[in-house]
């Protein structure tokens, strides 16, 4: 009977052993597959005609498979399904690459032809202009024709200062060329900021943050690049702009940002999430600095007064923010990131404004609560 028993148990044990290891396999695999398909949407081109978009729609429809754990067959129909898009997206990019790169030795051989047709006529000018000057010179040697030789000298010099207002020319020219790709290049910089800046406050607008935080949690997951995410919102702003109105709501804003880039670095990203909550991303930061950057730009926002007009009257003002903040893990989106973030925000708020929470307080209280 005893040993009836310990065979069982053996049994089991096995068991156990062998659904450890593939687990331990299985998560290997996920984590393998999560990476390769971030790679994979990473080198997508980001070029309309070949609707890239649907392409790293796809790869993320895949990636969300992966983190939901499904099965091998779901995860086998689902790379059926999707394979022949994808082996035709790559085909599509590979044949776009090859095309542009046959366009670009077109363009280099043809500025290369001209290049050389400009310089022939440059050298042709300039070796005649030479050639006859080095002749009137030999003619103008004659002292006994005189009145020839003076006449002569005045030519060469009129052909010399030719020369030199055909360089001028050129010079100004090219002068002109290079102000205008400068002030062209300028424009196309200020276009594309403007695109991606909330111009109300100056910092970054929701379009520019979805797709920073996006880069951000796949950097994170390619290669272990750590940062935080601060959500903040400013306390009672409605009743804010309720009492003084938006024009001195607006204002309200504005000061926020001002505040919060005294405490930030160049390299952080703050951006106007929505409405008065903002972002901040912290790249470098582990969760407990980022909180201690959260607590500073609290205490810097309240204690200062802030002077407004409304309704034809001065008044100080102070306002409060409450501030949320997470670091991003192995496992997360940017769905899952935000999340906490906001969570931690709300607890901020909960627990009475003007302060900065951490996501382990927030787990530390969320235990508390269920374990009562």
């Amino acid at each position: 009977m005893l040993l009836a028993r310990k065979k069982r148990t053996d049994a089991e044990s096995n068991r156990d052993e062998t659904t450890e290891l593939l687990q331990e396999q299985n998560n290997w695999f996920c984590s393998s597959a999560r990476t390769l398909l971030y790679l994979l949407k990473a080198f997508a081109l980001d070029v309309s005609d070949l609707d890239t978009e649907a392409f790293k729609k796809r790869i993320d429809k895949l990636v969300g498979l992966v983190e939901k754990g499904e099965t091998a067959e779901d995860w086998n129909r689902a790379i059926e399904s999707d394979n022949s898009f994808l082996l035709s997206q790559i085909d599509r990019q590979k044949k776009y690459l090859e095309a542009r790169d046959a366009e670009l030795k077109g363009v280099i051989e043809f500025m290369h032809n001209n290049l050389l047709g400009v310089i022939g006529e440059d050298s042709e000018f300039t070796g005649k202009i030479h050639e006859s000057s080095v002749r009137i010179e030999q003619i103008a040697g004659l002292d006994d024709i005189r009145r020839i030789k003076d006449g002569l000298k005045a030519e060469m010099s009129q052909m010399r200062q030719a020369v030199l207002v055909k360089e001028q020319q050129d010079a100004r020219r090219v002068e002109s060329l290079s102000r205008e790709i400068g002030h062209l290049r300028s424009d196309l910089e200020k276009a594309h900021q403007a695109s991606m800046t909330d111009q109300l406050t100056g910092a970054s607008n929701r379009l520019s943050f979805d797709g920073y935080i996006e880069r951000s949690v796949e950097r994170y997951i390619l290669s272990g690049a750590r940062f935080s995410l601060l959500m903040c919102d400013l306390d009672n702003f409605k009743e804010i702009n309720d009492s003084l109105g938006h024009q001195e709501g607006d204002c309200v804003l504005k000061a926020f940002v001002q505040e919060c880039r005294a405490v930030i670095r160049a390299d952080d990203v703050l951006a106007r999430y929505g409405g008065d909550e903002f972002a901040i991303v912290l790249p470098g930061v582990s969760l407990r600095q980022a909180l201690k950057r959260a607590q500073k730009t609290c205490s810097r926002i309240s204690a200062n007064r802030y002077l407004v007009e409304s309704q034809g009257t001065s008044c100080l003002l102070t306002f409060t923010t409450s501030i949320g903040v997470a670091e991003v893990g192995p496992n997360d989106t940017v769905e899952t990131l935000v999340d906490r973030a906001d969570r931690a925000l709300y607890e901020a708020k909960r627990a009475g404004k003007n302060r900065a929470i951490g996501e382990r307080s927030l787990t530390e209280d969320e235990s508390i609560r269920k374990a009562a």
